[in-house]
């Protein structure tokens, strides 16, 4: 009989935001944002065919199990689902870290995977761990089963089973709230997939976490709500078949980094696919040059951005006609023209004109 392991990472806990801090074993409660993470990954498990739920000690993951709507399961709390410990390093300043401890603290960026901090794990050793943790309960498991963790220790995990570098476990994604699948087949453990979420797009509440940590301006805020409602109106009036939801979300987001400047829309890309959101990334990261067959939401987002201006609807006419005047090159003025042609064509397409 081959069985299912849902691996989640908790969610988002207390005190982390900006904190800059190493923390490892320090006992956090999820915040609001990660118990409704919590509550979004309970309804997608309803869907699974659970036999019990493992959990790490930590408050935070034993919360998430917890809350989970699988009330005649039993809930196992498993000490070797800590996370990677970090030993002397544990809640301090990483540039108090690299003060004190300049060699170790190179030699581990270095080496990420095999270099343990003072009294702590390498990533190599938890791995480990993690590998007779799974066995064990592999072996004791009735049938499917849902493991939270956290999310040093399913990289080292799920990196190794990959047969990936340890040194590079980090470019595994692994958001607040994410699910892991890996299979057992009895013999060994495949992995089915890596750090998604339950969801396609975040929900408010994480939105405006995102929002917040992105240190977004509260007029760019309100710029990307009049986006949302322009491109829903404009996906209503068309007839268009788009998942609505996305949209808006992607709307909403799309000047999250405004503040990097012309850089804005990859690294805005670049926060949601680390935030587990691939689809709304994708949008994101087009909506100031749309790719070849790009879904009609990018499409809506790319127009309805351009009839926007703060928060008032504008002419796109007579927006373009006023931003060409900017163009002072061969390359700026071909830009303008590919981008001012696009537009014409979308009003044309979702029958603004």
């Amino acid at each position: 009989m081959t069985l299912t392991f849902y691996l989640l990472r908790h969610g988002e806990p207390m005190g982390q935001a900006g904190a800059h801090r190493c923390i490892s074993r320090t006992d956090f409660d999820l915040d609001e944002v990660g118990l409704e993470q919590a509550d979004a990954l309970g309804e997608w498990l309803m869907q699974k065919p659970l036999t019990a739920i493992y959990t790490s000690p930590a408050r935070r993951c034993v919360e998430m199990a917890e809350r989970f709507p699988h009330r005649q399961l039993p809930v196992r709390v498993r000490p070797d689902l800590w996370e990677v410990s970090v030993g002397a390093w544990e809640g301090l300043p990483f540039s108090e870290i690299q003060q004190k401890w300049p060699e170790v603290y190179a030699a581990r960026g270095a080496h990420l995977g095999t270099v343990p901090p003072p009294g702590g794990e390498s990533f190599a050793d938890a791995a480990r761990r993690m590998e007779r943790t799974m066995g064990q309960i592999a072996a004791e498991a009735e049938g499917d089963c849902a493991i939270v963790t956290h999310g040093g220790l399913l990289r080292a995990w799920i990196a190794t089973l990959l047969g990936m570098n340890l040194d590079e476990l980090f470019s595994l994604p692994q958001p607040y709230g994410c699910v892991n699948t890996v299979l057992w087949d009895g013999a060994q453990f495949q992995v089915q997939s890596v750090g998604r979420k339950p969801l396609p797009y975040p929900d408010a509440a994480e939105c405006r976490a995102l929002l917040k940590r992105a240190q977004t301006p509260p007029a760019v805020i309100a710029h990307g709500e009049a986006v949302a409602q322009e491109a829903l109106r404009l996906a209503v009036g068309s007839g268009a078949a788009v998942n609505s939801a996305l949209l808006a979300c992607a709307c909403r987001l799309h000047d999250v980094c405004r503040e990097a400047g012309r850089t804005h829309p990859q690294k805005g890309a670049d926060l949601l696919r680390k935030a587990g959101y691939p689809q709304v990334a994708a949008l994101i990261r087009q909506h100031h040059d749309l790719e070849p067959d790009a879904p009609p939401e990018a499409e809506l987002l790319y127009l309805a951005d351009k009839r926007i201006s703060g928060t008032e609807r504008v002419d796109v006419s007579a927006r373009f006609a006023a931003s060409r005047l900017r163009c002072t090159t061969e390359e700026a003025l071909a830009a303008w023209q590919r981008r001012y042609d696009r537009t014409i064509r979308l009003e044309q397409k979702y029958s603004c004109i």
